[in-house]
């Protein structure tokens, strides 16, 4: 796997795959994987809800941090789901099932035609759609094929993570202060990341190897996922690159 950031280059393996993977998961948890833009039938029967505190967004251009700094605005989604997740802290005792999308976001699947803020199809796909709502700017990915479907993921993941997975990435390889300089808090944190996990590469790719790619069928699909939504995370870095919008970072 390769990625690109701003005006530098860097280098990945395939040995990131499952790491990608679990490191999306974890960064967009609200994202439905195999949600759908209106019609669709809602498999959560009205019973889904989440929250992202403080929002969709955490990608900021280089425009939008200068801003920040002088004027105090911030990017759309970057904030507004903090309001009604605050909230459940002195709210909790009217938590009820009539109520909690007071405190969270309806998560059921799809979105409504007249709340559609925007739909895009990854350049050179014709297998996947990315819909965000007006409210929050969450990512509904409607894919025609597997693929399609974890590609979508990947992609729609960068568009709103995709600094804070290259800074993951360089934590959990224990290069944090060469990437983001030698503060004694960095230090310490890929120190500690460093005993517990002292991996070299190729112990890395001893883990893909035995433990997904030789595990049978479904070790592995889960790797080709991995790499579909690395492919994503790809094509998001090459057309944030060429449009000048990658993270101000």
């Amino acid at each position: 796997m390769r990625a690109r950031f701003g005006r530098f280059r860097t280098k990945i393996r395939t040995t990131a795959a499952a790491a990608v993977l679990a490191l999306g998961a974890s960064l967009v948890a609200p994202l439905p994987m195999a949600a759908h833009a209106a019609p669709v039938t809602d498999y959560c029967q009205g019973r889904c809800s989440d929250i992202l505190p403080p929002g969709e967004n955490g990608n900021a251009t280089l425009a939008q941090i200068l801003l920040n700094q002088a004027f105090g605005t911030q990017p759309d989604h970057a904030e507004d789901q903090l309001g009604p997740y605050a909230n459940l802290a002195k709210g909790y005792s009217s938590l009820t099932n009539a109520t909690i999308n007071t405190f969270f976001n309806d998560a059921s699947f799809g979105v409504a035609s007249d709340q559609v803020a925007s739909t895009l199809k990854p350049a050179g796909r014709t297998d996947v759609t990315i819909v965000r709502d007006k409210k929050t700017g969450v990512p509904h990915i409607t894919g025609t094929t597997r693929y399609g479907t974890e590609y979508g993921a990947g992609y729609a993941a960068a568009q709103d993570r995709l600094w804070l997975m290259d800074v993951f990435r360089h934590v959990g390889r224990g290069q944090l202060t060469s990437f983001a300089g030698g503060a004694s808090s960095n230090q310490g944190l890929e120190q500690e990341f460093w005993r517990n996990a002292p991996y070299t590469e190729a112990d890395l790719q001893t883990q893909i190897d035995n433990a997904i790619a030789n595990n049978g069928a479904r070790g592995q699909q889960a790797l080709a996922d991995a790499n579909a939504y690395i492919d994503g995370i790809n094509a998001y870095i090459d057309a944030s690159d060429s449009g000048r919008y990658f993270p101000g970072e």
